[in-house]
């Protein structure tokens, strides 16, 4: 019942963020599909943070960081993450509830994944993932967290959208348990790879081949280095929307579509 309604809240939201930005979508997937169709991805510059992090057994924090200056448009926060409200045995037989653990944006938020919301049918890590009874292997350190996200597992993104220039702070918020300052033995936070994307009309399809892939890489790369560009769509080389195509461009896009 829980995921069921974070998922309604999830499309109001996206909704809301569509109708702001002039794109017809009543639902998360519906607004997706409409980005895929004529938009394209700039990434906008962060500090993000250095590799994969933690958060352990401890009660209320935040994960803070502000970008200044955001230009008005639709835009997607996005971070690999998973939490763990107590320990494995005791959320594996609640159901695999997730935590009071948000990813947010301003004043949007959306609830970060279980732990329990993907799985592994091997053991990531020999003696350390936990086994639940369905026999499915769970992320139990860092090591193992970092594979499930490099096998694109625990993705959480929440849209929203900016009417006029402004400063954003964004992270990852967790506003205590039951309303005191204390944490449930065994609660766990793992994250990495935060995103943040700004949609514009267009394409990120550089070489024009209908698709959006490592193709376009290439063709990134041919434009930087004065190749022949004939067929290329040049327009959409500036990934990054930094005014010019650069090498940065390239990272932009490989992070793109690496989900990173």
């Amino acid at each position: 019942e829980h995921k069921t309604r974070m998922a309604s809240l999830k499309d109001t939201q996206a909704a809301t963020a569509a109708t702001a930005a002039g794109i017809t979508a009543s639902t998360k997937s519906a607004l997706e599909a409409a980005l895929a169709g004529g938009y394209r991805e700039v990434a906008i510059n962060i500090t993000g943070v250095n590799g994969i992090q933690e958060k352990y057994q401890i009660g209320a924090y935040s994960i803070d960081e502000t970008v200044n200056g955001l230009e008005p448009g639709l835009y997607k926060l996005s971070v690999k993450a998973f939490c763990r409200m107590t320990g494995n045995a005791t959320v594996e037989a609640a159901g695999g509830p997730s935590s009071y653990v948000y990813l947010y944006a301003g004043d949007v938020k959306t609830q970060i994944v279980s732990l329990f919301d993907a799985y592994s049918d091997v053991a990531r890590v020999d003696g350390n993932d936990y086994q639940g009874t369905d026999g499915k292997y769970y992320p139990n350190n860092l090591t193992a967290a970092g594979m499930a996200f490099n096998e694109g597992q625990y993705a959480n993104d929440v849209y929203f959208y900016i009417s006029s220039t402004t400063d954003l702070t964004f992270g990852i918020t967790k506003p205590g348990l039951y309303g005191n300052n204390h944490s449930a033995p065994g609660a766990w936070l793992a994250y990495r790879d935060f995103t943040l994307t700004r949609y514009e009309e267009g394409t990120t399809d550089i070489n024009n081949d209908g698709q959006i892939n490592f193709g376009d890489v290439q063709a990134l790369i041919d434009i930087i280095l004065h190749r022949d560009t004939t067929g290329y769509n040049t327009d959409a080389a500036d990934i990054d929307g930094e005014g010019g195509v650069t090498i940065a461009d390239v990272t932009a896009l490989v992070n793109i579509l690496l989900g990173r």
